[in-house]
C-alpha cells in the first residue's frame, strides 16, 4: 500500500493553498538518510526506472543507477525552482500551488530514491555488485539473442512469402496470420514490459496504445 509523503515529511504543506511556504527550504532540509526503510522503499517504488524496485528481471547495476539518481534529482530540483518562479510571476493561484506542491513531492521522492540506491550499494558489497553486473550482462545477452532470433524468423517468413512458398514457415504463419486479432494483441502485449519489468497489464497496454 502506498505511503503518503506527509507521513515522513512533516513540513509538507497541505493541499489547501498556503501562503509563505519555503518550498526549496523544505527540500533542502529533507534528509532521507534518517528515514526508516519502509519510507525509503516507498520513494523507490515511485521511481522504478531509477531504482529497479520490484522488477523481476535483473536490475541495472547499482553504479549506473547511482549516477542516474544524481541526474533525476537535478531535473526534479530544476522543476521545483521553475514552479517557485511561477509563484513570483503569476501569484499563488490554486493551479500554481498544486503544481509547486507536486514538484516538491517529486523532488522529495527522487532524494529518497537516491538513498535507496545508496543503501543497496552498501548492502551488496563488492562481491554482490560484481555478481549483479554479471547477471545483468547475461540477461542483456539473452535479450539480444532472442531479438536476433526473432529478426531471423521474420526475415525467413518474408522471404518465403515473396517466393510464394507459404508452407516453408507454417509455424510462424499459423502463429500470426492464422491467429485471431485478439490473440495477436495478447502476444504483442505480453512482449512489452512495464516499469516493474513485467508484461503490461491490459489496462496499461490500453493506456500505451491510446497515449503512445
Amino acid at each position: 500500500m502506498a505511503i503518503s509523503t506527509g507521513k515522513f515529511v512533516a513540513e509538507l504543506p497541505g493541499k489547501d493553498v498556503t501562503e509563505g511556504v519555503d518550498w526549496m527550504g523544505i527540500l533542502d532540509a529533507f534528509d532521507p538518510t534518517t528515514l526508516d526503510q519502509k519510507y525509503v522503499d516507498e520513494c523507490a517504488r515511485r521511481n522504478p526506472f531509477v531504482t529497479c524496485y520490484g522488477w523481476e528481471t535483473p536490475p541495472e547495476p547499482i553504479e549506473g543507477r547511482l549516477e542516474s539518481s544524481k541526474t533525476y534529482q537535478n531535473f526534479a530540483r530544476c522543476d521545483l525552482e521553475s514552479c517557485v518562479e511561477r509563484i513570483k510571476s503569476e501569484g499563488l493561484t490554486p493551479t500554481v500551488y498544486k503544481l509547486v506542491r507536486a514538484a516538491l513531492i517529486k523532488a522529495i521522492g527522487e532524494k529518497g530514491a537516491a538513498e535507496y540506491n545508496r543503501r543497496e550499494y552498501e548492502w551488496l558489497g563488492e562481491d554482490g555488485r560484481r555478481k549483479q553486473v554479471e547477471e545483468y550482462t547475461r540477461w542483456e545477452q539473452e535479450c539480444k539473442e532472442r531479438w536476433e532470433q526473432r529478426e531471423r524468423e521474420e526475415a525467413e517468413y518474408e522471404a518465403a512469402i515473396e517466393a510464394g512458398d507459404y508452407g516453408v514457415y507454417d509455424g510462424y504463419y499459423e502463429q500470426w496470420c492464422g491467429a485471431s486479432m485478439h490473440e495477436k494483441v495478447v502476444k504483442i502485449r505480453k512482449g512489452m514490459l512495464g516499469s516493474n519489468g513485467k508484461p503490461l497489464t491490459q489496462r496499461d497496454f490500453a493506456k500505451y496504445c491510446f497515449f503512445g
